[in-house]
């Protein structure tokens, strides 16, 4: 009779949490965000972000860096000692096979799109 008891009472914290998880997923489905104007529609939205999308790609290109996934590693080299000193010489370095590509501009590129959004009178508003 205990073992049921623990289990329940350890059971409804993971029940809480599960429907306090789907319920703010539901109401969050229900959001929208999108760039407003007071004046200005949809078409020239469409302008306004051709040109800050130029501007901002003029001004910081894609900078793609590679940079390693995994470390690499040090290899045991192939010539032993006999005589029970050890290995004769150093071991070799191989570096990491996987390099990840990375645009280093990316974060500056989206600032510089957002001022330039913000400049022409566009605002960012997220809306119920």
């Amino acid at each position: 009779m205990s073992y049921m008891s623990t289990f329940k009472v350890s059971f409804r914290p993971a029940m809480v949490s599960l429907i306090t998880v789907v319920t703010a997923s539901f109401m969050l489905i229900g959001c929208a965000s999108k760039w407003e104007h007071p004046i200005k529609n949809e078409k020239d939205f469409a302008e306004d972000k051709y040109k800050c999308e130029k501007e901002s790609a003029t001004l910081y290109p894609p900078l793609i860096l590679y940079s390693p996934f995994q470390a690499g590693y040090t290899a045991s080299p192939a010539r032993y000692y006999p005589y029970g000193f050890g290995y004769f010489s150093r071991g070799y370095y191989y570096p990491s096979l996987y390099m990840m590509p990375e645009d280093y501009n990316e974060a500056n590129r989206k600032k510089a799109f957002q001022s330039c959004l913000n400049a022409l009178g566009w605002e960012w508003e997220f809306r119920w």
